[in-house]
């Protein structure tokens, strides 16, 4: 079973459904405390450790750990901020219980500690941060110690929002039960450097209502591979149609080579009548077939001949696009598709059309939009224009939409319009290249010919294409991306 990732509020509610089955606020901070302090003592065995402690329950758990590390003998301070404001019952005792003397907080002796361990506000922070606690920070970052953060670097919530100018860089962040929000997008993801989930009790149960969002990994879509049978011929892998561009032709080629990598048995790239010498020239393992007309291109996948249908690579955003998409999606036999780049932006100025379409049409679509897309599509959810996380504004897009929507960048996120979402959390950098959101198009259209349900097929197709660029790193090009696939295939056959 997948470990879900939570929002602030959801591991507030699982920690209050603990305490009503009998484990008590008190243990928990303890559990907490205690599980810290190893991961502490493990990465940092040796050095002079200096705790900051704040007023909530996170201070709780720098208390609990301060105490656990000098019992094991380590050199440990424990530095107060605010330490006249109210706690909680339990960080009360906490506190008082605490083994190491209590100092007020001392800017100074950041320089004398190796390890900085952060508990000062956690993943509850509602308001930006005050100019002397940013100061404190800002002091602290530019020490030389190491910094480990419990739960999240001071200056984010647990929802990845940001309220400080400066957000502590964590080396190690240190959280309980499950990932949160903040730990898988970015930019947020970035300051917590190495992420530890430890166990303090929960169970999944005490999530309600349950999450459905997880970390776009193996385990999720491995069951569902498929992978060729010894009797099948091409046909029986899946046929997959890739409509072309007339003008930026370089684009579907790269889609069909990814899709045919992806294990389509047979891939065609349709195209007009005055481009189809580019194309037939260049491909050889493609198929290439010619329209003259918008009725004979849309025709292509009104036939059952297609398992898969991607459309939009290299097409120019103007309405004959819009109409082409339109035209095929409403009377097609294909039961999946991928909508991606021109054939997005051609519904920039009329995007309920296309999701009208969506819903009308007996196909399951895809729609794979970068943030500058997804503003043309879904203005109000824009990056910019209110204050949703990714996640949330990816799921609300699938279920205006009625599609799957794919949202590009270091923190891919895929959803679902049932609300099941995934993030995908290793990235490289590399792949913000020419072309590359053209062979990730063309994998998951790949994976869809073969059988693999959208929701599967774009998540199994972006931890595809991310380990792609991993294991390419710097100087790749879209090219490369389609010729390291097999490599990738090779890497995913090893787990089973």
């Amino acid at each position: 079973m997948m470990d879900s990732i939570l929002d602030t509020e959801q591991m507030y509610a699982a920690d209050r459904a603990a305490i009503a089955r009998g484990i008590s606020a008190y243990s928990l901070i303890d559990r907490a405390g205690v599980a810290a302090a190893e991961q502490i003592h493990v990465r940092w065995p040796t050095g002079k450790i200096l705790v900051l402690c704040g007023p909530g329950n996170n201070g709780g758990d720098g208390y609990r750990l301060a105490s656990q590390l000098h019992c094991w003998g380590r050199a440990v301070r424990v530095m107060e901020y605010a330490p006249q404001r109210a706690r909680s019952a339990e960080a009360q005792a906490h506190r008082e219980q605490c083994l190491v003397a209590l100092e007020p907080l001392d800017e100074t002796a950041f320089e004398a500690a190796d390890i900085v361990v952060d508990a000062l506000l956690g993943m509850g922070l509602q308001r930006p941060l005050s100019a002397a606690l940013q100061t404190v920070l800002q002091s602290l970052q530019a020490s030389s110690a190491s910094i480990c953060a419990i739960d999240v670097p001071t200056g984010i919530d647990g929802n990845g929002r940001c309220w400080a100018e400066a957000p502590l860089q964590a080396a190690l962040t240190i959280t309980f039960f499950r990932k949160k929000l903040a730990h898988v997008l970015a930019p947020s993801r970035f300051l917590c450097g190495e992420i530890k989930v430890v166990d303090i009790g929960l169970c999944e149960e005490d999530v309600t209502p349950p999450s459905y969002l997880y970390e776009n990994q193996p385990a999720l879509w491995q069951s569902a591979i498929p992978w060729p049978q010894p009797l099948q011929h091409k046909y029986q892998r899946g046929a997959a149609l890739v409509y072309g561009g007339s003008e930026m032709t370089g684009a579907a080629r790269l889609s069909a080579l990814a899709c045919a990598r992806a294990g389509a048995g047979a891939t065609t790239i349709a195209c007009a009548s005055d481009v189809w010498a580019i194309y037939a020239q260049s491909m050889q393992s493609v198929m290439v077939k010619r329209w003259h007309s918008l009725s004979q291109a849309a025709a292509l996948s009104h036939s059952s001949t297609y398992q898969a249908v991607l459309i939009g690579p290299g097409l120019a955003p103007e309405p004959s696009t819009q109409e082409l998409v339109m035209r095929s999606l409403l009377q097609t036999q294909v039961s999946s598709w991928v909508v991606d780049a021109g054939a997005l932006t051609a519904f920039a100025s009329q995007p309920e059309s296309l999701f009208e379409g969506i819903h009308t049409s007996a196909a399951q679509v895809i729609l794979t939009p970068h943030e500058g897309e997804f503003a043309r599509l879904f203005p109000d959810l824009a990056l910019h224009s209110n204050q949703k996380n990714k996640v949330e504004r990816a799921r609300q897009a699938a279920a205006r939409s009625g599609a799957i929507v794919l949202l590009k960048g270091s923190d891919t996120v895929v959803a679902s319009p049932d609300g099941r979402a995934a993030v995908q959390t290793q990235s490289s950098p590399y792949l913000a290249s020419a072309g590359s959101g053209d062979v990730l198009a063309g994998m998951m259209t790949g994976l869809l010919a073969q059988g693999m349900s959208p929701w599967l097929a774009a998540n199994m197709a972006v931890w595809m294409h991310s380990q792609a660029g991993l294991i390419l790193g710097a100087g790749l090009i879209a090219e490369d991306l389609v010729q390291s696939i097999p490599t990738i295939w090779q890497q995913i056959g090893r787990m089973n």
